[in-house]
């Protein structure tokens, strides 16, 4: 979905002020997103990650911003990438501090997900297992998280466990909607109305 929910979120809800306390950039010209974002000491990465021909995931474009931001500095990735790719990026990058922050968008309502999600993930590294409540705090938050600290329980989740829940996420989605497709064309041969069958189960 891209970097436009975190710089409307940052500049709508919490104010931030552009070129003082949030900085933005983009390698498409038309966004004119030209901005200094090494000023900052949270950066989150949120580009794209294509298919190669072979179907994997390719992930040269989050290396390439990885390797832009200097030393010290928080990166917070929100690109889908396979399990292991932000535990990979911490070890060629020691100095840095890597979180892996996946989204849950549906494209159909992208900004209200992204303002209300169901869930809001940050998945540590050895190196970032301090900075994740400091992360947590600037995003929207809902009724699971990870961490999540109460006075009774403390429980997180490592960067490649993240990195795998949304992955598993995405192909549940893919499965459900595959079920609901089988559904549809057997209500339609049983001349039935598929809607109906669809509230029952959604009744759940």
């Amino acid at each position: 979905m891209g970097g436009e929910p975190i710089r409307r979120w940052f500049e709508e809800k919490k104010g931030y002020i552009r070129g003082i306390e949030l900085f933005c950039y983009d390698a498409d010209a038309k966004k004119n997103y030209f901005d200094d974002v090494n000023k900052a000491e949270v950066i989150f990465i949120a580009v794209p990650t294509p298919s190669d021909p072979d179907g994997s995931c390719n992930t040269k474009i989050v290396e390439q911003a990885a390797a832009n931001i200097k030393e010290g500095k928080i990166i917070v990735v929100k690109s889908t990438v396979p399990p292991g790719t932000v535990a990979r990026l911490q070890k060629k990058y020691p100095k840095k501090h890597f979180i892996f922050n996946p989204e849950f968008l549906t494209e159909s309502q992208v900004w209200e997900d992204f303002v209300n999600p169901d869930r809001q993930i940050l998945g540590a590294t050895e190196k970032s297992q301090t900075d994740v409540l400091e992360v947590l705090a600037l995003l929207p938050t809902k009724s699971f998280i990870r961490p999540w600290t109460t006075p009774y329980t403390k429980k997180s989740v490592s960067s490649t466990e993240a990195e795998l829940g949304k992955y598993a996420s995405n192909v549940f989605g893919y499965i459900k909607v595959v079920y609901g497709n089988i559904l549809a064309d057997t209500c339609y041969a049983l001349k039935i109305d598929y809607n109906n069958i669809r509230e029952i189960i959604g009744a759940d």
